[in-house]
């Protein structure tokens, strides 16, 4: 692992001493029982098929003085196995920078981050998640330590960021957006094996430039609050209002998650996830996912980690996605799982603190 600090350094012109820098890989088979993601009831039928999924990534931090800097890059992918589902073949490329100067608590910099998913032809709009997104701006970031271990957190962004729908480009925009996140971590019991209670709250505000007319104004607001012991329990909450003038074209969405980890005998890690989406929106508004795995529908998710030596461990996962009925709600019926049974590969260089 020596090597990679040793020409990022060359390349940043940095100490490699101040260096911290990780390499991750993860490849495995997966099934798809609705691969090309359509609804019941609808035009374009279910197409069920495996798959293989490949991911690669590696980060790198460097922090000496006052200076701070984080790189990463992943590249991943997923190739379906059957003729029929090969038009959702996809891969991705995403990077990220930040670079800044610590002044005292207070830490100022910019940040660049980009993303970029390339899809075989899809089969209609339903099926398409091939899109490029990238954002760019300043972040002011700070964090104080309390007393009895206590502390708090928080970041505000102002940046500019670009969305490019290559299937239709009626949904691709430009926005100056603000956002900022706050958090407080509280600790009880011993130092060191004691209980941490964290509280959370984000913000998000989007004026989004369509190439048309059209214009949208997005606001996203949530808290979140987890308890971390000798189980992690999460519950967190979050409103997506879309005011847009075309009509058809506003939602609000109210976002339910609840998360649980623990280590179970064996050494196994066991998490489970769930979110319940709520979306009150005219009946044919069409939301771009964000990546190629988020579905806009609820979700239910558990896998079971076992690590192994040398940075190995094998990781068994099942997702499901629903649309699930309520008051105000007029999504159709909608169904996918997914079961997938990889193996990991962490190798990490930690010869000074993160950044």
């Amino acid at each position: 692992m020596n090597l990679l600090p040793g020409i990022a350094a060359l390349l940043l012109g940095v100490c490699p001493a101040a260096l911290r820098g990780v390499v991750t890989a993860a490849a495995g088979p997966e099934y798809d029982s609705n691969a090309n993601r359509a609804e019941e009831g609808g035009e374009i039928q279910a197409q069920p098929s495996p798959l293989l999924r490949l991911q690669a990534g590696g980060s790198l931090w460097h922090a000496a003085g006052r200076h701070r800097l984080r790189l990463e890059a992943i590249a991943g992918g997923k190739v379906f196995l059957l003729p029929a589902a090969q038009d959702q073949n996809v891969a991705v490329i995403q990077l990220g920078y930040e670079q800044g100067v610590q002044l005292g608590p207070l830490r100022l910099g910019g940040v660049l981050d980009y993303y970029d998913a390339f899809q075989q032809a899809a089969g209609g709009s339903l099926s398409a998640r091939d899109f490029r997104a990238g954002s760019t701006g300043l972040r002011l970031s700070g964090a104080t330590s309390l007393p009895r271990g206590h502390r708090l957190d928080g970041a505000v962004d102002v940046v500019g960021q670009l969305f490019m729908y290559k299937p239709d480009g009626a949904y691709s925009f430009f926005s100056p957006t603000l956002q900022g996140r706050i958090g407080s971590q509280l600790h009880a019991g011993d130092p060191d094996l004691g209980h941490d209670f964290d509280i959370g709250l984000h913000a998000r505000l989007d004026y989004r430039g369509y190439l048309s007319e059209r214009r949208d104004f997005f606001l996203q607001t949530g808290l979140s609050a987890a308890w971390v012991g000798p189980v992690l329990t999460q519950v967190g909450y979050t409103l997506q209002l879309n005011l847009s003038t075309i009509s058809l074209e506003s939602y609000q969405r109210h976002l339910l998650s609840a998360k649980f980890a623990v280590r179970i005998p064996g050494d196994f890690y066991l998490t489970l996830k769930g979110q319940l989406n709520l979306l009150q929106a005219a009946p044919t508004l069409f939301v771009p996912v964000p990546t190629i795995d988020e579905e806009n529908r609820s979700l239910v998710m558990a896998d079971i980690e076992r690590p192994l030596p040398r940075g190995l461990a094998i990781l068994a996962r099942y997702a499901g996605y629903f649309n699930v009925p309520w008051l105000g709600g007029n999504e159709p019926p909608y169904q996918r799982h997914t079961v997938y049974l990889g193996v990991s590969f962490r190798l990490e260089r930690q010869q000074a603190p993160a950044p």
